[in-house]
């Protein structure tokens, strides 16, 4: 009976080792601080029961283990496994080979049978790559419903306006007093260059102003500081300029 698929054993003849055919995907695409599964299948060559055992390396980035780790194939048969994959939090920009061991052995019926001596698949290994690229971490996004950002929007245009509000009315009114002030100096100048020799005239013109000028304090046409200003300006022209 022929135990090997492709050859002819012979006892007492070392002959080549088959290859079990490891197979899974071609690469795998891993971002900090996430994990993935992996299938992963073991064809076997031979026509023998066998066991097989999966292992793989850990490193800074990332740690692996399969599920599970150890496998029984039937004669010429597919056994498969799972890889997991997680890469660490701290886990940098890298395009890393992995390597995927299968130490390949029998079970001790099968090793009497023929005698560990004669049999040559003992301590056989196999060995394939996965080629993982750990990309960059994923810029933060904040998933918040329309709702929520409408809310938060209201919030900050309501305290926008009612911070800017104030100050536009104000400056407003600032412009407001600033023309008053200069329409009394304006009048007052030109009165005087009309009615200054008329000293008698231009006293009762001044008083009038005068009046006028406390009813523009009351009403908030011009400050305080300037209605000071516009009395002086009276009172120089009381004295004589």
């Amino acid at each position: 009976m022929s135990y090997w698929k492709v050859y002819d054993f012979i006892p007492g003849t070392i002959i080549p080792h088959p290859e079990y055919k490891i197979s899974t995907i071609n690469s795998v695409n891993l971002r900090p601080d996430e994990e993935k599964q992996v299938n992963v299948e073991i064809k076997s060559p031979v026509n023998l029961l066998s066991d097989v055992a999966l292992s793989s390396i850990s490193n800074q980035n990332l740690v692996t283990n399969f599920i599970p780790s150890r496998i029984s194939i039937s004669p010429l048969g597919t056994g498969s496994t799972t890889l997991l994959i997680k890469t660490l939090q701290n886990a940098t920009s890298s395009n890393i080979l992995l390597p995927i061991t299968a130490r390949v052995s029998f079970p001790e019926e099968i090793q009497a049978l023929f005698g560990s001596s004669s049999l040559p698949l003992s301590n056989l290994t196999q060995s394939e790559t996965l080629s993982i690229n750990i990309l960059p971490k994923e810029p933060l996004k904040l998933d918040i419903p329309w709702e929520a950002l409408a809310g938060i929007y209201g919030l900050v245009i309501s305290a926008v306006m009612g911070w800017s509000i104030p100050s536009i009315a104000s400056w407003i009114n600032e412009t407001k007093r600033r023309r008053h002030f200069l329409e009394f100096i304006t009048m007052i100048d030109k009165t005087y260059d009309k009615l200054g020799k008329d000293e008698n005239q231009f006293s009762g013109y001044l008083d009038t102003v005068k009046r006028d000028l406390e009813y523009a304090l009351g009403r908030g046409k011009i400050s305080e500081s300037q209605y000071n200003l516009l009395i002086n300006k009276i009172t120089k022209y009381y004295n004589g300029k």
